[in-house]
């Protein structure tokens, strides 16, 4: 859900996700993960993209102007990157 700073009615950027949890923004879309996915959508509302799946419990998440990054929090710990945001 998004809502304006100055208040408002909030509104679905997107539903029906299992246990979305760690959020990211940047200018244009929000980026979240959850057990087993990277996530994407448009701040106005489209499409989701799912940048990265079979994840092995995602975690923490961080964008820049070129990556989005996150970690994994299995046996070993991982962190993980994708370019083409």
């Amino acid at each position: 859900m998004k809502v304006p700073l100055d208040g408002g009615t909030p509104t679905a950027i997107a539903s029906g996700q299992m246990g979305p949890e760690h959020l990211a923004v940047d200018s244009t879309s929000v980026y979240w993960t959850t057990r087993t996915t990277v996530m994407k959508a448009p701040l106005d509302g489209g499409p989701l993209t799912t940048l990265a799946s079979g994840q092995d419990r995602a975690f923490a998440i961080a964008v820049d102007s070129k990556s989005v990054y996150w970690t994994t929090i299995n046996s070993t710990g991982t962190v993980m990157k994708a370019t083409s945001k």
